[in-house]
């Protein structure tokens, strides 16, 4: 949101209920204002993890061996994963598990897409850490999700048959400055929070990937020495939210 007189009231917020003429957001305190403000409202568009099993076809071109290209056919996402670091580029990694690998003479595409101009995120671009809707202060954050796909076989058949898909496990780790006992405790006491990461980069390209509802399944304060800081270890596991029936939200608003 922007356009309002009071700071405080512009910035990122989650829509947390919507009706006739307004909805309720959550992510800090609003001041009520007088009429008159230019106000923008840009909701982002978002994905979320699902049931339907999607296929695809993946075609790799060797370039100097012009009529030399492999085809995997029937490749599935079996995982994703992300790391934001303390230093360098945000990384993202998909795995896909597939039916067969063919061997083509020409491309059975429509041709390539060009390679985006946008810039890389890095861990610069980590506008806010969230933890229960509070900024932390983050050294890293990473998640990895899995589909726990399997393939499945048939007398009579050459290749895979057919995948068959599991439950969804998702979980990740984070390293934050231990500045309170607070998360660490949630650790102690088996009580769930939220975890997020905002990264916006200088063109005003945005993701949020969002975690509403996980548990904490590891710590550890670690000390490293007199003059280190004290750092709280973290690992967590995402959890079907309740309200929301989601466990992961990748919300994007491009510039």
């Amino acid at each position: 949101m922007t356009g309002f007189t009071t700071p405080a009231n512009n910035g990122l917020k989650k829509i947390v209920t919507k009706a006739a003429g307004e909805i309720t957001v959550s992510g800090g305190t609003l001041v009520d204002e007088e009429a008159g403000d230019s106000v923008t409202i840009k909701q982002f568009g978002y994905i979320n993890e699902g049931t339907t099993l999607t296929s695809y076809n993946i075609e790799k071109t060797y370039a100097d061996l012009t009529t030399d290209l492999a085809l995997l056919v029937g490749m599935a996402p079996s995982g994703m994963g992300l790391t934001i670091p303390q230093d360098g580029v945000v990384t993202v990694n998909f795995d896909f598990m597939g039916v067969s690998e063919d061997s083509i003479t020409a491309s059975n595409g429509n041709g390539y897409n060009e390679a985006t101009t946008t810039p890389i995120f890095t861990a610069r671009d980590l506008a806010a850490a969230l933890e229960d809707q509070e900024s932390m202060g983050i050294v890293d954050l990473s998640f990895k999700l899995n589909n726990n796909l399997r393939t499945r076989l048939e007398c009579g058949s050459a290749g895979v048959a057919s995948l068959g898909s599991g439950n969804v496990e998702l979980t990740g780790t984070l390293t934050a400055y231990y500045k309170s006992k607070t998360l660490y405790d949630k650790f102690v006491d088996e009580t769930a929070t939220s975890i997020a990461a905002h990264l916006a980069d200088t063109a005003g390209n945005r993701y949020v990937f969002e975690f509403p509802q996980v548990k904490l399944t590891g710590g550890q304060r670690v000390a490293g020495g007199p003059n280190a800081d004290v750092m709280a270890e973290m690992q967590w596991e995402a959890e079907m939210d309740s309200a929301e029936g989601v466990m992961m939200r990748i919300a994007r608003l491009a510039a």
